[in-house]
């Protein structure tokens, strides 16, 4: 029973981050990078291995996960773009991550900006 718990934790957790699609754009999570496809806005890529900060913001009245990478690089996506569900997963294999911070960040109402995960110092090391 705590396995089922457990599993519907995350379960639940996860379709948070399911949103009807209506930012422009393509996310993509492969081989251990975050991509990130649009026409009109900047797109790139961060490998999850360089991510240093991952924070919740919103422009324009639209919510965007911002990636900071270690080089000081930043990737800006639209929470509602198409596969943008896939971050879910993505950011659960992060060193000392709270799942449970990202969830909560997708229903604050508060401040535009919110940092949700930085790296621990431990981990920039290896």
């Amino acid at each position: 029973m705590a396995v089922s718990a457990i599993w519907g934790l995350n379960a639940r957790r996860q379709m948070r981050f399911r949103r009807t699609i209506a930012a422009p754009g393509l996310v993509e999570v492969d081989e251990g990078a975050v991509r990130f496809f649009a026409a009109r806005a900047l797109g790139g890529e961060i490998g999850l291995r360089d991510l240093v900060e991952v924070r919740l913001l919103v422009l324009s009245g639209r919510s965007h996960w911002r990636l900071k990478s270690a080089d000081g690089q930043a990737l800006l996506i639209p929470v509602d773009s198409a596969g943008a569900e896939q971050l879910a997963n993505a950011f659960a294999t992060l060193p000392g991550v709270d799942m449970g911070r990202f969830s909560a960040a997708l229903q604050w109402n508060g401040p535009s900006v919110q940092t949700v995960w930085t790296r621990p110092e431990r981990a920039r090391l290896t």
